[in-house]
């Protein structure tokens, strides 16, 4: 199973977000002058989005404007898709499987 999220954010916020970064001394060393204009590309995003999307594994878009929003619904989405894959039910038991060492049937 693959759950793909798509953290979302406009670029109103995406702009503040990196001059808060770039304020920031400890944080400003990790920018580099190529990964802002980068950041602020929204074509990249959508192409990535129309060429990876599948049926059998399709992105979720959890917009991540709030953070602890985001974190809420992006553990809502993976809860929802492991909720739909993985049997709920425990498997019926098999004459097959082996003893486990120790049992009474080993």
């Amino acid at each position: 199973m693959l759950v793909k999220l798509f953290l979302h954010i406009s670029p109103a916020v995406q702009a503040a977000r990196l001059a808060q970064q770039a304020a920031d001394p400890w944080l400003r060393c990790l920018m580099t002058d190529e990964a802002v204009p980068r950041n602020l590309a929204q074509a990249s995003w959508e192409q990535l989005l129309t060429r990876t999307n599948t049926r059998w594994a399709p992105w979720t878009i959890v917009d991540a404007a709030d953070g602890q929003s985001a974190s809420i619904a992006a553990l809502a989405a993976i809860a929802d898709a492991l909720q739909k894959k993985v049997p709920s039910a425990p498997p019926e038991r098999s004459e097959n499987i082996l003893p486990i060492a120790g049992s009474a049937r080993a």
